[in-house]
């Protein structure tokens, strides 16, 4: 009787631990939507800031112009600050827009990178070459396992 009220305890407890890792994850889950949206919300803004923007380059919208950037140099020293055919895992993203008659005096190349996003790429055939070690199939790990979370197999 004693045996099993220890394995009961211990069960207890491994729920418990279990429960509150739960918990800790969707704190963090919700943070992370937090931010998510939040950085949303700022793209979503600065796009419509770039919509309702009426000022024609060119006769081009200055959206239109954004998109149909190739490559971008600075106008003084000529450093390449962009290139589409590169595939940079940056994006380009005017924050404010100068006439095409405004003369440079300096090469203002700002410090800290403000203008730019980072993107997050994950390789495609990473997954594929995991291999669980409970069902000896490709594609998660044993954490990930449908047959221990789900009791089913396949």
């Amino acid at each position: 009787m004693n045996n099993q009220a220890d394995q009961l305890a211990t069960v207890n407890e491994a729920i418990r631990a279990l429960a509150d890792k739960i918990a800790h994850k969707e704190r963090e889950l919700d943070q992370l939507k937090a931010t998510y949206n939040e950085k949303i919300g700022d793209l979503d803004r600065y796009l419509e800031k770039l919509k309702n923007l009426e000022i024609i380059q060119g006769g081009q919208n200055v959206a239109e112009e954004v998109v149909k950037v190739e490559e971008f140099r600075c106008p003084e020293c000529r450093s390449l600050l962009y290139d589409k055919l590169k595939e940079t895992d940056y994006i380009l993203l005017p924050n404010k827009v100068k006439l095409q008659s405004s003369k440079h005096s300096q090469c203002n190349i700002p410090a800290t990178p403000t203008v730019v996003a980072k993107r997050t790429t994950v390789a495609p055939n990473k997954n594929k070459k995991i291999t669980c070690s409970y069902c000896m199939k490709q594609g998660h790990k044993r954490a990930q396992c449908p047959e221990i979370l789900y009791g089913k197999s396949g």
